[in-house]
């Protein structure tokens, strides 16, 4: 998210946990080309483990290519 200082964009951060609700946040990011931070609560990454969280941000990422990690 490098470019979003300069070009002066807001980043919002969506708490997530349910795959739907994941997909339309990534899917109207890649509309907008806004820049998004994807968060998931301690309790819901125990609650979907770390394996299923993992591959739902691998997933929106290889369709969308939207996701930068850091």
């Amino acid at each position: 998210m490098p470019g979003a200082y300069s070009k002066r964009e807001t980043v919002v951060q969506f708490n997530t946990d349910i795959r739907v609700i994941t997909q339309t946040i990534v899917e109207a990011a890649k509309e907008e080309k806004s820049p998004f931070i994807c968060k998931v609560s301690e309790s819901a990454l125990k609650y979907m483990g770390i394996q299923f969280t993992a591959a739902m941000a691998c997933a929106g990422a290889k369709k969308n290519l939207v996701f930068q990690s850091i």
